[in-house]
């Protein structure tokens, strides 16, 4: 069980925020950017974690610019959620990792092929990590 309560840097975090960037002056809390990436797209949901107390959050960023039809919007969440539920989160989060770095790893002509690879890599390293800390 995680100490979010005492942490200097989570009990500064809601459990759940949703904020809307573009029009408004409302942010997350600055203690969200401390938070160690583990794996995911933000658009689809990112693991992220407390390096102090090892608290997980799902981190959502969401900018649509309506095509130049209407204002847009820029949406920023932060959610706090428990070890079995970044648990259950952790092999779908895998499976995209090693998909997205087999596709690049067949496309090596493509410029940006190999800063993919090295990315992919290491997300694939961190998720593995954060399984064998969760069994």
């Amino acid at each position: 069980m995680t100490d979010f309560e005492n942490c200097s840097s989570c009990k500064n975090i809601p459990k759940t925020l949703m904020v809307e960037k573009l029009h408004t002056p409302k942010r997350l809390p600055k203690e969200v950017s401390e938070l160690s990436t583990i794996g995911g797209y933000a658009t689809d949901g990112e693991l992220r974690k407390c390096q102090h107390c090892l608290t997980y959050y799902i981190y959502h960023y969401d900018h649509d610019s309506e095509s130049g039809v209407g204002n847009g919007y820029t949406d920023e969440g932060i959610t706090r959620i428990s070890n079995a539920e970044a648990k259950k989160m952790l092999p779908d989060l895998l499976k995209s990792a090693e998909a997205s770095l087999d596709y690049w790893q067949k496309d090596l002509d493509r410029p940006a092929s190999q800063q993919f690879i090295v990315s992919h890599q290491k997300e694939v390293t961190r998720l593995q990590k954060e399984i064998k800390i969760l069994k």
